[in-house]
Parts: C-alpha cells; structure tokens; sequence
C-alpha cells in the first residue's frame, strides 16, 4: 500500500486502533451483537437506481447484503478467498475475487455500486483508488451507495467505541472525511442511524451523466 495522503481522526481525535484483534475475528461478533443485515438492505436498497447494467456490491464478503434482495442482478467483489465459497452459494449474478482498489472491470459497465461497512477497512491511499475505481466503473448516471460505521467520539456509545478501539487495520472517518475522496462525484444525501449500540451512516453519491453534444 502506498502511505496514507489522509487521516481519518473521526472529528480531530486521533481515534486508532488499539492493535489487539483483527477485524475477521472481530466480524462475527459484531454481526451477532447487531443482528443481522435487514435494515442495512433496506436502506441500501431504497438508495440503489433500477438501470439496465449490472450492479456491483465491493466487498460482499460471504453475502450478507443479500443479491436477491437488493433487485437486478448483482455482481459479488471479494478479496478474502475464504469467503468465496459461501457467496457461490447466493444468488450473485457473478462472484470474482478482486481488490477494491483496483477493479477488474471496464468502465461505464455498472448502474449502481454499494459498498457496505468495506471504506473503515481501507486505508486513506486504498479508499483514494476506490473512489477513483467506482467511478470508473459506474455508468453516467449512476449511483454510488456507501454505508460505513460512525467514527467513535463522545456522542457513540460505549460499545461502539470499543469495538472500534480494539479492532486492528480499521480507519474511522466521519461523512465529512469520507466525502473528500469523492469529489468527483456529486453528493446526493446523506442519513445516519443507530443498530442497537452501533451508529451508521449511509452516503449516496452519483456519477455525473454525460453532456449531450447536441
């Protein structure tokens, strides 16, 4: 990985990891105190357009954004090779093995992409070729769905800041933050919410559609 350009402080608080568990152990865990994706799917896919390409979900890891739930036809990223063969089993229009930053795709080929709790586990450099990536890929017009975990600060409870003090290769940033690598791109909304001790956000961007020449 190049060295970081930026630093996700979470509002100006050097919020890092503690260096104590890595974030696949911790997963599982969290998963289970959360309860399961259903408002994740829910707010993701009120967000997502109904175009004529495909969408693509950066990293889906076993399928917990469920592809049938999300309409059309999904197409599953995933760099961890232990979580391929659970997502075989879903109903993905496609299933490849691929970094988040650097997409192995052509350009313009997707209606919409989502990205849910994947921006935390990247680094500022590896978030930066996201951005750059998705656009890419996204066909004019098309939307970029990211849903992300609060950075920790004294309005997050407890819990919220200890999973995130405890968990290794996490970089927390506020919506704030986020949005700088996504300048390309026009912010449409933004809307925050509370999983059981855990706050969210979820920021749609679009890809600007192309200039008639007419």
């Amino acid at each position: 990985m190049m060295p970081s350009k930026k630093t996700g402080t979470g509002g100006g608080k050097a919020l890092r990891p503690a260096g104590l568990l890595p974030s696949r152990w911790l997963l599982p865990l969290r998963n289970m105190i959360e309860g399961g994706y259903r408002m994740e799917i829910s707010l993701i896919r009120e967000r997502l357009p109904r175009g004529d390409k495909p969408i693509l979900d950066i990293g889906s890891g076993s399928g917990e954004i469920d592809p049938a739930a999300l309409g059309g036809h999904v197409v599953a990223l995933e760099f961890d090779r232990g979580l391929l063969p659970r997502a075989t089993e879903k109903n993905y229009y496609g299933v490849v093995r691929g970094d988040a930053a650097e997409l192995p795709f052509g350009d313009n080929v997707f209606s919409a992409v989502s990205a849910c709790k994947i921006a935390h586990h990247l680094d500022d450099a590896a978030l930066e070729c996201m951005a750059a990536e998705t656009y890419r890929v996204l066909a004019p017009g098309g939307r970029f769905v990211l849903l992300d975990p609060v950075a920790p600060s004294d309005k997050t409870t407890f819990m919220h800041n200890f999973i995130a003090a405890i968990e290794v290769g996490a970089y927390h940033r506020n919506l704030a933050e986020t949005k700088e690598y996504f300048m390309d791109f026009v912010f449409i909304e933004a809307v925050f919410f509370r999983k059981r001790w855990f706050d969210f956000y979820v920021a749609v961007f679009e890809k600007p559609a192309e200039k008639s020449s007419t």
